[in-house]
């Protein structure tokens, strides 16, 4: 149940995610804000690392790339 709940979850965020991100990357050439949507287009892709994270609930498959990004990011986004 888990597993389907987490399935289920991932897939309807990951279809937000996308919709957010392209009205995103089209905003980005017509405004003079690049910083603020540099910011908010690494928001998505970090919670897109998160919903991949999701999916290994459903699998059980882990990724060591993933394992080890919450540190990095946590870092990369105070160093901001």
């Amino acid at each position: 149940l888990i597993q389907l709940l987490a399935s289920g979850l991932a897939h309807e965020l990951r279809n937000h995610l996308t919709g957010a991100k392209l009205a995103l990357q089209t905003c980005e050439s017509d405004s003079t804000d690049h910083e603020a949507i540099a910011i908010a287009t690494k928001q998505m892709d970090l919670a897109e690392q998160q919903v991949r994270r999701l999916l290994t609930v459903q699998t059980g498959n882990t990724d060591e790339k993933d394992a080890a990004s919450p540190c990095t990011t946590l870092l990369q986004t105070v160093v901001d």
